[in-house]
């Protein structure tokens, strides 16, 4: 998968040139309002039936949100989210719970994909909602996951949920969304179906007039 591995000083420099990436195009975002749609399909890859979903989604950090189902009136609180610890929106806060490592890069990706290997602290939130090893593909030229794998075990080499992101738009000068993303799941040797989710109609930064999230504080 990797292209390549270096000796470890030069490792440590060059995860932190990719985390530095990432926080760059992440932290810029202050809030965030889209257009999901969502469509789960089958292990034969037929699409299940009444699957097909969209919702209005507003975001505010890493993990508040509010959504509201398209064409129904008023809005659904979502409250935090209940991963505390997103892992790109937050990844300096996955570094401080974590062990990282700087794996290789993909020499054959058109775009320079590098690798970042975590092992979550034990007992930590950041373990419970992604499993004892994550393997963590990064498009460097602009801060983006590529791919997401995580695994139940340390020595594990097959992955137990696999999240690819593609199709990355600018949505503000120097800043990069994914814009659709492929999420699939095993249990064993068997495929358990995948989940397909587009964004569209995306705005930053407006500072979400009239919308509040339970368990912000708020301005006196």
């Amino acid at each position: 998968m990797c292209g390549f591995l270096v000796a470890s000083p030069v490792r440590g420099a060059l995860l932190e040139d990719v985390l530095s990436k990432v926080d760059t195009n992440y932290r810029q975002i202050k809030d965030m309002t889209y257009v999901l749609e969502q469509v789960e399909y089958g292990p034969s890859g037929e699409e299940e039936k009444e699957t097909r979903r969209r919702f209005t989604i507003y975001q505010k950090g890493a993990y508040l949100q509010v959504s509201r189902r398209a064409g129904e009136k008023g809005l659904i609180d979502m409250g935090p989210n209940p991963t505390p610890i997103d892992l790109v929106y937050d990844i300096r806060a996955v570094q401080a719970h974590s062990k990282m490592e700087f794996v290789g890069v993909d020499k054959a990706a058109t775009n320079g994909i590098a690798m970042i290997r975590i092992l979550p602290n034990t007992g930590t939130a950041l373990q419970a909602a992604n499993g004892m090893k994550i393997l963590l593909a990064v498009d460097v030229s602009i801060g983006t996951p590529v791919r997401i794998q995580s695994f139940d075990s340390e020595s594990s080499n097959t992955p137990v949920m696999t999240t690819e992101f593609s199709a990355p738009i600018e949505v503000a000068k120097g800043v990069w969304i994914p814009t659709k993303r492929t999420e699939r799941g095993v249990f064993g040797f068997a495929e358990l179906g995948r989940t397909e989710v587009t964004l569209s109609d995306i705005k930053i930064n407006t500072g979400l007039p009239g919308i509040r999230f339970s368990g912000e504080p708020q301005k006196q």
